[in-house]
């Protein structure tokens, strides 16, 4: 497994959450398939605000998110830091900030899966951590 791979998915997935938020791309399964796909079904999120969501219920509510954001909302990936790789799995350390009406930043720590025989990694477990202005 290449870093580059895990580098191209992290700005990849984050480049369609800001299209998903602002109304970029139409709300359509079709879209949608990408970052339901990204997700392992044993996806899990920590949230900065320390609550943990399954795979299932992020992704409805990811769902309902279509659009809620303003159309200068941007999100920014900073120093994207391929960890550890080790058998399927990799670690990967990055900076996400949030742009539009008020700013935010958050540290994650992502760890993938590459499952046997396919091209694409699956997010398995994401934590988020608040980065103080």
């Amino acid at each position: 497994m290449e870093p580059q791979m895990f580098i191209d998915e992290v700005k990849d997935l984050h480049k369609f959450i800001q299209d998903w938020l602002t109304g970029s791309v139409p709300k359509t399964e079709t879209a949608f398939y990408c970052f339901r796909d990204a997700l392992d079904v044993d996806f899990i999120i920590i949230h900065p605000t320390g609550i943990a969501e399954h795979r299932e219920k992020l992704v409805k509510s990811f769902w309902s998110a279509h659009g809620v954001r303003e159309k200068n909302f941007a999100i920014e990936i900073r120093n994207l830091n391929p960890r550890l790789m080790f058998g399927d799995f990799a670690l990967v350390n990055y900076e996400e900030w949030q742009f539009g009406n008020t700013t935010t930043g958050r540290v994650s720590s992502v760890l993938f899966r590459k499952p046997n025989k396919e091209n694409k990694v699956r997010w398995l477990h994401l934590h988020e951590t608040w980065i103080s202005s």
